[in-house]
């Protein structure tokens, strides 16, 4: 490419080609009403203008210029990431990049015409960290890389206090072995609704267990999960099925056939919507108090800072899986105008009746409670305990079935 010589102040810029004034242009037109007679012929050349500069493409003219040695030794060199500028190659000396600062040429007493080819040409490569953060000031990519480094080490950290810790000697030759997360500092049995919902039912068939906190996912990446004879089960509704297979458990004996479709049906209600309004409530509307309750870390001097960053990373997920699941995209109000409803749900559900389903216990009871729970004992003063008063039914029934 090549820049149109002028006289016109300012630095050459981009631009398309202007259109021809009528009368002076590269193409003749007919007179208006007039039939075309034939092909257009071309008209006298334009005549030479004091204009502000332009850039027209056009083909190089002369030999290609020689590249530099240094251009030689940098083409040897392996590829690597570099910076470019952008300049005029014109005959005189001292043609500045078109990156550089406009006041270079602002500032002139006299108009400046530049012309000649435009050529790119690589800036010094800085090569580190900060050249990649771009044109950002030099502290702010010093917090930037601070801030890196220190979620690196609390990540690491993380990972040795959660996944690399010291195992217990467990023993699963017929005994149950549940992995749930570990107990909250303000004495609430768990913060996950469905390790409650595990070990109230564990409790209420009956059956010897063992808590283990070792922090470890399932192979599923789920929380909680059981051993037992050394096999594997993860997922409440999976374990359940397990054990009353195995040990011969069902505390849905007493149900009939349409009381256990009410039964799946209101446990996937809890599980698959009102749970997400209850997580909202826990790791988005009010974080800063779930993460007091957090027991990380032990006495170690980086506690905080993990339970900090375990919170904020438990958060995100939260976020995008409410995103996911839809529940996510209403307001906040509409979320808890949602766990309003669920709640109305239960406590109609359960009217004067001892238990959800009847007289008897039955799992069902179970999955309720391990989510009311978070409602009345891991939230004071939140939005889902006063709610859940409202409904005196169901917050006495907390206590009187659970109590123990």
């Amino acid at each position: 490419m090549r820049a149109g010589r002028g006289a016109g102040a300012g630095w050459a810029t981009l631009s398309r080609p202007r259109a021809p004034a009528p009368g002076s242009g590269d193409i003749t037109r007919p007179p208006a009403g007039a039939r075309a007679q034939g092909p257009l012929r071309p008209g006298p050349p334009l005549a030479r203008q004091s204009v502000r500069p332009s850039v027209r493409l056009s083909a190089p003219a002369g030999p290609p210029r020689p590249r530099p040695p240094a251009a030689h030794a940098a083409a040897r060199r392996p590829a690597r990431s570099m910076s470019w500028g952008v300049g005029l190659a014109a005959s005189c000396p001292g043609a500045p990049p078109l990156s550089c600062n406009r006041s270079w040429w602002a500032a002139a007493e006299e108009p400046r015409a530049f012309h000649g080819d435009i050529v790119a040409f690589p800036l010094q490569d800085c090569g580190g960290a900060m050249a990649g953060l771009g044109a950002e000031p030099w502290w702010k990519k010093t917090l930037y890389l601070t801030g890196g480094a220190l979620l690196a080490a609390a990540a690491y950290l993380l990972h040795e206090l959660l996944v690399l810790r010291k195992q217990q000697e467990i023993d699963s030759k017929d005994a149950i072995i549940l992995h749930q997360f570990a107990r909250p500092n303000n004495g609430v049995p768990s913060l996950s609704p469905f390790c409650l919902k595990m070990e109230t039912y564990l409790r209420m068939a009956d059956l010897p267990y063992q808590n283990y906190f070792g922090g470890k996912l399932s192979a599923q990446g789920k929380m909680p999960w059981i051993e037992y004879n050394h096999e594997k089960v993860s997922g409440t509704e999976f374990i359940i099925d397990f054990l009353e297979e195995k040990l011969g458990v069902n505390l849905n004996k007493s149900l009939g056939p349409h009381e256990r479709a009410v039964s799946r049906a209101v446990t996937k209600m809890v599980e698959e919507h009102f749970y997400w309004t209850l997580a909202y409530c826990q790791w988005v509307d009010n974080l800063s108090e779930t993460r007091k309750m957090l027991s990380l870390g032990g006495g170690s001097p980086f506690g905080s800072l993990l339970r900090w960053v375990v919170c904020h990373l438990s958060s995100g997920i939260v976020r995008r899986e409410m995103h996911g699941h839809g529940i996510g995209r209403f307001s906040e109000e509409e979320i808890y105008a949602l766990m309003e409803k669920d709640l109305r749900s239960l406590a109609g559900l359960l009217g004067d009746k001892k238990y959800i389903m009847g007289p008897k216990l039955s799992t069902l009871d179970a999955t309720v409670f391990g989510h009311l729970a978070q409602a009345m004992w891991t939230l004071p003063g939140t939005r889902p305990e006063r709610l859940i008063k409202v409904f005196q039914k169901l917050s006495g029934w907390c206590p009187a079935a659970f109590g123990n």
